[in-house]
């Protein structure tokens, strides 16, 4: 009869089972970040394309504006004054991440009953604006110079002294 070698068995060793169970478990998570990581814009950003006229969003009186981002892209606006007499506010609306300008035109024409004027304004890739979202393109739309076009465009159409206020 034959005689096996101590431990010479065809059965795994414990310390192999353990690393391919770990295999098992690890390798799924990893593939999932993975795909997690490369849609995770798509899971953050939902723009919104398909832009009405500001008459079509119920805001006949609103103003298309255009503002220069520090990387050359020309994003879009509306801006919507107050009803007579203004009170010198003006809110600038910063879309969220989802929709576009045109979402926010409900309260828009509130605000301008209440003599309170406001810029609708879209981030890059929402509203037919050129680009796509993404955090670099967010702190371009913010950065001081943006913001200070923005910020200047009320002054200059409503010829009243103004307090700017900032949403989004």
């Amino acid at each position: 009869s034959r005689r096996l070698a101590p431990n010479a068995s065809h059965e795994p060793q414990p310390s192999a089972m353990w690393v391919s169970r770990l295999a098992i478990v690890l390798i799924p998570i990893a593939v999932g970040l993975v795909i997690l990581w490369a849609i995770q814009r798509g899971l953050i950003y939902f723009p919104s394309g398909e832009l009405p006229s500001p008459a079509d969003a119920g805001l006949p009186r609103a103003e298309t504006i255009a503002i220069r981002t520090d990387d050359g892209l020309t994003l879009g606006g509306w801006f919507v004054s107050a009803s007579p007499p203004s009170n010198g506010t003006t809110l600038l609306v910063f879309n969220g991440n989802g929709g576009n300008r045109a979402n926010r035109a409900l309260l828009a024409a509130r605000l301008a009953e209440h003599d309170v004027a406001s810029l609708l304004f879209d981030y890059r890739g929402y509203g037919g604006n050129p680009g796509t979202p993404s955090e670099r393109g967010l702190a371009s739309v913010r950065t001081r110079r943006s913001c200070g076009q923005a910020e200047e465009l009320p002054l200059q159409r409503q010829r009243v002294p103004t307090e700017v206020l900032r949403l989004g």
